[in-house]
Formats: C-alpha cells, structure tokens, sequence
C-alpha cells in the first residue's frame, strides 16, 4: 500500500543540532514521524508525553501544500495511533483550530471524540 511506505521514522538522536531548537524534552524522539516520497520529506507528525501524566499528547502534524488531500495526514495520524497502542498508552490527545477543517476530518475518521474543556478568549485593550 502506498501509504503505508510514505510514512517512515527516521533515526533522529538528541544531540543532532536542529532537535536542540526544534524539539523539547516532552517530544519523543521515536514518536517523530516523517512522510517520505522518494528524496522529499512532504510531512511530519510529533508525539509528546506529559512526563508527570505519562499522558500522551500529538503535537504538530503538517504536510506541505502541494502534497495534500492524497491521505498523508490520515497515514501519518493512524501510524500515530498504532504507535501509541502498541507503547501501551491508554489515550492520545491532541487539538486543532476551528477553522482547520481538514484535520477535524481526519480526526473524526479516526473516531476521536470532542472534548469542550475550554475556550480560547481574547479582549482588544487597545
């Protein structure tokens, strides 16, 4: 399945220079997912674990423009899913904007549920 083969981990190690400025503690390295198309990376999708918790939570998660609404996302989040049940995690949090439509799509698919704990405000004070 096509897919299946676009998505890869890749073998990232703490000390590589750009993981110091891109990554945090709370982002596990083997829950780093990159989607590969020949010698192009097209999308990533990141896991964290809230080390008091050991609550796992997904993090960023994107794919470049030109590559989207071919089922990357969709491949990415699943292999995110298995990852996890096959670590033992009991649940995998994540949230998204209300006007990203596509990843609530992809959410829903996957049978995640809507959690309303909380609104985003803002007041002008200006």
């Amino acid at each position: 399945m096509l897919l299946t083969r676009l998505v890869s981990v890749l073998p990232f190690r703490r000390d590589d220079t750009w993981l110091r400025v891109v990554l945090n503690d709370e982002i596990s390295l083997d829950g780093y997912f990159v989607a590969v198309l020949g010698d192009a990376y097209i999308g990533l999708k990141e896991l964290g674990v809230d080390r008091s918790t050991n609550m796992l939570w997904a993090g960023l998660m994107g794919v470049l423009p030109k590559y989207r609404r071919r089922g990357i996302g969709m491949a990415m989040q699943a292999r995110a899913i298995a990852w996890a049940r096959t670590r033992g995690f009991p649940t995998l949090s994540s949230s998204t904007g209300a006007v990203n439509r596509a990843m609530q799509h992809i959410f829903t698919r996957l049978g995640y549920l809507r959690l309303p704990v909380w609104h985003q405000l803002q007041k002008d004070i200006q």
